[in-house]
């Protein structure tokens, strides 16, 4: 008579099996054989500081893989060192042009050779990191490096434009630091110097003297033009002009210079037109007479103002420099 089987072990044989069943298929549901990504190498010759393994890959802002492994690199040949980050891109998430799938690849071999992956920062705060891709084209190189492994599928790489800033504030500083501001100091101090020395050779009395004259000038020729001394003058000349040319009419015949005296009264009647006309423009309601008093009230302010000016320098001659010290 055959023994009773022992139900308690053949129900632990079961469970075993179908936990061995269950994890067989999360395991093969999780291997890469099955799972539909393509792995992608980006070189990065700066900090990746801020991006750890699964920070976000996005394409123009839309999320398609994660950041699964970051290396160290070194080349012997040239001695450059490099980051390699290794990313997983997700299929499902890319739609090749005319619908055409992924089968051979999630980038084809001509889209991939034109894209580019920098570092952005997605937050300010945290200072995390993610890679962004996006077509550049061929116009833009990008960093690449050389590596043994010649099957791996690479996408060149961008500085970031936290590195650009970097590089941009490093050059600054250094130009800063380059400028010689003991010689500009020394420069400085040598004009202050030069202007201070300058401004006490001015002679203020002759100065004071000239200005006075150019206004006792502006003045009299302002008084000659409205006491109508200078019309008068003009009229004079033209009543002159006109008795030398009847006398020369009346003396023609007697000296018998008929050539002369014709070219003689041309000369007289061309200054007595010159005449007529200074005379029309010096009338009392002409415009030029008004630009004129206009012209010479100016010069005289001017001549009060830069005489205002030497006074002050004698007084202070710092004052071209402090400015004209404010009434309290």
């Amino acid at each position: 008579m055959s023994k009773k089987a022992n139900t308690t072990a053949i129900g632990l044989f079961v469970i075993g099996a179908a936990a061995l069943l269950v994890a067989g298929m999360l395991f093969v549901g999780s291997s890469t054989i099955f799972s539909k990504t393509e792995k992608y190498v980006l070189y990065f010759d700066e900090s990746i500081n801020g991006l750890d393994v699964g920070a976000k890959v996005k394409f123009k802002g839309v999320p398609i893989g994660r950041v699964v492994e970051t290396y160290i690199g070194y080349n012997d040949k040239d001695g450059r060192t490099a980051v390699p980050v290794i990313i997983e891109v997700e299929k499902e998430k890319l739609f090749a042009e005319k619908g055409f799938g992924f089968e051979a690849g999630a980038f084809s071999k001509e889209f991939l050779q034109g894209l580019r992956a920098k570092l952005v920062i997605e937050s300010l705060i945290t200072g995390i990191l993610f890679v962004d891709i996006d077509y550049y084209g061929n116009e833009y190189p990008g960093y690449s490096f050389e590596s043994s492994n010649k099957d791996e599928r690479v996408i060149p790489t961008l500085q970031s434009d936290l590195e650009s800033i970097r590089l941009a504030v490093t050059q600054a500083v250094s130009n800063v630091g380059s400028i010689n501001f003991q010689e500009i100091t020394t420069n400085f101090n040598a004009l202050l110097s030069t202007a201070r020395g300058k401004i006490e050779t001015i002679d203020v009395e002759n100065l004071n003297r000239n200005l006075n004259n150019l206004n006792n000038l502006s003045l009299t020729l302002t008084k000659l033009i409205e006491e109508g001394t200078v019309q008068k003058t003009l009229s004079s000349i033209a009543e002159t002009s006109n008795k030398l040319g009847a006398f020369v009419d009346k003396t023609n015949d007697d000296l018998n210079l008929k050539e002369l005296s014709t070219e003689l009264t041309d000369t007289l009647n061309q200054l007595t037109a010159i005449a007529g006309e200074a005379k029309t423009v010096l009338k009392a309601d002409s415009e030029f007479r008004h630009q004129i008093t206009l012209t010479l009230n100016e010069i005289v302010t001017a001549a009060r103002a830069v005489r205002i000016l030497a006074e002050l320098l004698e007084r202070n001659p710092n004052a071209i420099l402090s400015g004209k010290p404010t009434n309290p």
